[in-house]
């Protein structure tokens, strides 16, 4: 059995970027999950829900909630919201509010992302 069931709910549906539509379902998401992981009968999960922060605060939160874990956590990341794929092909995550143009140092490839939980 886990010693910790944490998890951490990031959704995004507002964008300034004019290029991308806003959306409707990542907050929705985010609140439905989070009351099913909460649930002690369910999920039991400590949950954490981060709702259109900018992209610093996304970062910091990330690695805070990687930071400090023992082998037997129980750890449970989801995004919610818009992503692209740059010239290679590689995925990225979208926090607002980075405008495309400068997205690809934000998790491209969940690379940023794999190192955190590699840590």
């Amino acid at each position: 059995m886990a010693e910790n069931r944490s998890a951490l709910i990031v959704a995004v549906s507002e964008y300034q970027d004019a290029g991308l539509r806003q959306l409707v379902a990542p907050a929705q998401d985010a609140e439905a999950l989070a009351r099913v992981l909460g649930d002690p009968a369910i999920g039991g999960f400590a949950v954490k829900t981060l709702l259109n922060q900018p992209s610093y605060q996304v970062n910091r939160e990330i690695e805070a909630f990687f930071a400090n874990r023992v082998k037997n956590d129980l750890l449970l990341f989801y995004f919610s919201g818009h992503g692209l794929k740059d010239e290679d092909r590689t995925s990225c995550t979208l926090p607002r509010p980075t405008p495309t143009a400068i997205i690809f140092g934000f998790y491209c490839g969940f690379g940023g992302l794999a190192a955190q939980i590699d840590e």
